[in-house]
């Protein structure tokens, strides 16, 4: 492939380097005009997009690549330092390819990972954001180091080890965040007094008791071990909490419902309001920042119509 030198040093660190009079490249270029240089560890299909963008040969750079395409080329962009120079254009010709980042759903759920390192290396900050949030919200901690590790060893690139750190820190402060809703709950609402607007403890027993029931039908309660925590999503979790089912003695008495006080749950629109995958609020180079906002789990009591 013919190449300008004045490029592939303006917009590659490497070969900035390669092509200067220190290294033998540089030394034929300077003497000759020109230089052969052999890279037989690279793809060279891969390169010919990239050199094309690098070129500004608009016309003539594919629109249509596939992930593992586009994987090809970043680790060719990673590994020559191209970042800053590909950034600008790269969104514009392949954001389209980014298959499932807004709907948050992929083909198979490891391509997320090589989406990550696409996105990152590329400059994508539009498309990398979302990748980061399916990765925290919709993997285990656990689901997501085995695709990284597959991807490295199948697949030949490795996302930076602060970026895992920082997708698993915001994955565990989800968890802790559902599992502390939950606590809030069983540890104060019996010490809070008493909740019924009849002022019958009995009723708030057999609320606290149907909560606990549906909580440990569906896995909420106890908390699982920090071993299956591990091993736990966060959207999964959230559904659960969504479909807890909880009834009050009241409700249950009362012959017409709407003459009584009934318990009504408001888990729903309170994960709703919170959407608790904008909770991820941020992505930065290296970290995920989780919201700090509050979320409280109310109950109200309906009274009579």
């Amino acid at each position: 492939m013919l190449v300008s030198s004045k490029v592939m040093a303006e917009c590659s660190k490497v070969f900035k380097a390669m092509l200067s009079v220190n290294f033998a490249d540089g030394t034929e270029l300077a003497k000759e005009g020109s230089a052969v240089i052999t890279l037989p560890e690279d793809n060279p299909i891969s390169f010919i997009p990239l050199l094309h963008l690098l070129h500004s040969h608009s016309p003539l750079v594919p629109k249509r690549l596939a992930l593992g395409e586009l994987i090809e080329v970043a680790i060719l962009v990673d590994k020559y330092e191209m970042g800053d120079s590909v950034k600008e254009f790269a969104g514009k010709f392949w954001a389209e390819n980014i298959e499932g980042v807004d709907g948050f759903g992929f083909r198979k759920e490891s391509d997320v990972v090589g989406t990550l390192f696409v996105t990152f290396v590329l400059g994508m900050e539009a498309e990398f954001e979302p990748a980061v949030r399916w990765s925290v919200f919709r993997l285990s901690e656990r689901e997501f180091e085995r695709y990284v590790r597959e991807s490295e060893e199948e697949l030949g690139f490795s996302l930076p080890g602060r970026m895992i750190e920082s997708i698993n820190l915001a994955r565990r402060r989800i968890i802790d965040i559902i599992f502390s809703f939950l606590r809030v709950w069983f540890h104060h609402f019996p010490a809070s007094g008493t909740q019924c607007r009849h002022a019958n403890r009995n009723c708030d027993a057999f609320f606290i008791g149907t909560l606990l029931l549906s909580a440990s039908k569906h896995g909420l309660w106890p908390p699982p071990s920090d071993g299956l925590m591990l091993e736990s999503q966060p959207r999964d979790l959230i559904d659960k909490v969504e479909r807890l089912e909880v009834k009050t003695l009241c409700s249950l008495t009362c012959e017409d419902l709407h003459e009584g006080w009934v318990a009504r749950s408001s888990f729903s629109g309170v994960w709703g309001m919170v959407e608790m995958e904008k909770m991820v609020t941020k992505v930065k180079e290296w970290e995920v920042v989780v919201m700090e906002k509050p979320i409280a789990m109310s109950w109200y009591f309906m009274s009579k119509k």
